[in-house]
């Protein structure tokens, strides 16, 4: 009985650190499998390859660059956009992809989804400081 009580608490424990684990980041209800950073030339013709790639084990990056995502505010009104700083490559499990535009300086920055090219977002000043970290690496 008492080996039974001693299984069934490793067991437990097991399961409640596993499961700890297991959030992952999310993006529209996709589990968010890699994102990468990729410069941007003089137009959207001239992508540089990836500098940095962000992966599940990278929890805290990914997450960063998708609460910029969700907490970003809609711009309201026609918006002059220039050529943006980065491309960002989200990669999910199933293999799909979302791709971002970012335009990032060391105070504001925005977003824009490749699919809603009308739409642009500014993002929150609590994450700027940590996004130009990520995005300047060279993982």
């Amino acid at each position: 009985m008492r080996l039974l009580k001693s299984i069934l608490l490793i067991l437990l424990i097991f399961f409640s650190l596993t499961g700890c684990n297991e959030q992952q980041a999310t993006l529209d209800g996709k589990a968010v499998k890699s994102i990468s950073v990729a410069k941007v030339g003089d137009s959207m013709q001239e992508i540089h390859k990836p500098h940095v790639i962000y992966y599940q084990k990278n929890e805290k990056e990914l997450k960063a660059f998708i609460e910029a995502i969700h907490k970003a505010k809609k711009i309201n009104g026609v918006v002059d956009v220039a050529v943006p700083d980065y491309l960002l490559t989200l990669t999910f499990e199933d293999q799909s992809v979302s791709k971002y535009t970012l335009s990032i300086g060391p105070d504001n920055g925005s977003i824009m989804n490749e699919n809603e090219t009308n739409t642009l977002y500014k993002l929150p000043s609590f994450v700027i400081k940590d996004l130009n970290t990520y995005v300047k690496s060279k993982k």
